[in-house]
Order: structure tokens, then sequence, then C-alpha cells
């Protein structure tokens, strides 16, 4: 009998009830457990300090702070934090801005669920290959 790989651990910030839900429910079938999610950026942070997650999807445009206030926090503290950033942002200034500023991937809204968390899979993969 072989052990289970351990799922990812992933916090959804996101002020949509219906993103929260959709990748909530998809997330497990992915490979990845959701830890918290946080519908907006001061708890975002909140909960990334707390429950220290493996990676983030995180949604540009929340109330109190914006993604790219949380970004810039997260990567801050953590220069390997991973976060992909969700957005119907679609402007090559708004993915360029987040990927200068360590965003591990940018998928525009609408999404399919299944290419939001291939996306949040390569960057993590991206990760292993060049650990020691």
């Amino acid at each position: 009998m072989s052990a289970q790989k351990p799922l990812v651990r992933i916090l959804i910030a996101d002020d949509s009830i219906m993103t929260q839900r959709v990748l909530s429910q998809k997330a497990e079938q992915f490979g990845f457990e959701v830890v918290g999610v946080a519908s907006d950026g001061r708890r975002a942070i909140e909960e990334w300090r707390r429950l220290q997650p493996d990676a983030v999807l995180l949604d540009l445009v929340m109330p109190e702070l914006d993604g790219i206030a949380v970004l810039d926090t997260l990567r801050g503290e953590d220069p390997t934090a991973k976060v992909v950033i969700l957005s119907a942002r679609q402007a090559k200034k708004d993915v360029l801005r987040c990927r200068e500023r360590g965003a591990s991937g940018y998928v525009l809204k609408p999404f399919e669920p299944r290419h939001v968390f291939q996306t949040l899979k390569r960057a993590l993969q991206v990760d292993a290959r060049n650990a020691p």
C-alpha cells in the first residue's frame, strides 16, 4: 500500500464568492487543498502569514488592498512565494507589471479551473527544478 502524495496547500484571495466557490470545489481533483480564503487584500496577507500556504491564487482588484500591493508584500516577506494572479485585466502592461513584481503566473477571467490549476502546477514545478 503506497502513501498518498500530500496535497499542495493553497490560499484563494478573491472578493468574488463565486470564484472562491468554484476554485475550492475543483481544487482537490487537481491535487490542491484550499487551506483558506480571503475576500480583501488585508485579509489575504493576514491569512498568508497565519496559514503559510504553498501558493496563492490572487485577484488583482480587491477591497482594502489591491492584488499588486498584496503581491509586493508577499514577495517582500518571502521572495520564493508562489503567487498566480487571477484577473479580468487583459492589458499587457498589467501582465508585465505582475511578472516584474514576481508573479508566478497570470490567468485571465473568466477562466477554466483546469487552466488555473495547470498554471499553478507549472509555477510550482519551476521551483522544484531550481531546488538545490
